[in-house]
């Protein structure tokens, strides 16, 4: 993952690691929220980050996941992606759409391929 600042990040780690810094700055964050990056602290077994919604606190870079670009099959259209949990079992992680605006006009299918295969299976 590379981060600079600006990068867009989302939090997506329920137990949080002490590497560089108390796992206790965690309560600060909201799980699958997106956050903007304000500047980046390399160090030799940890980089920390500091997130510009929550000033003055570190965190450790590995609680986080880029927020990346992906075309949709569904309407062709290049969407602002984070993994998040399967909409149908809530298992497993599969790119999703940050914008709820987007996921209600776009209708495609964002279950994993488990859930999508066991669907078809039952058609």
């Amino acid at each position: 993952m590379t981060l600079r600042k600006g990068s867009k990040v989302q939090f997506t780690t329920k137990n949080p690691t002490t590497w560089g810094v108390s796992a206790e700055n965690a309560k600060h964050l909201k799980l699958y929220h997106i956050y903007t990056v304000e500047r980046v602290e390399i160090h030799s077994w940890h980089t920390k980050i500091f997130l510009k919604e929550v000033p003055g606190i570190e965190f450790n870079s590995s609680w986080f996941e880029s927020v990346f670009l992906e075309y949709c099959s569904s309407c062709g259209r290049k969407h602002r992606m984070t993994h998040q949990p399967c909409p149908t079992c809530n298992t497993y992680e599969t790119p999703q759409p940050v914008s709820e605006k987007v996921q209600e006009t776009c209708q495609a299918d964002y279950s994993c391929d488990g859930c999508q295969a066991y669907r078809e299976h039952q058609a």
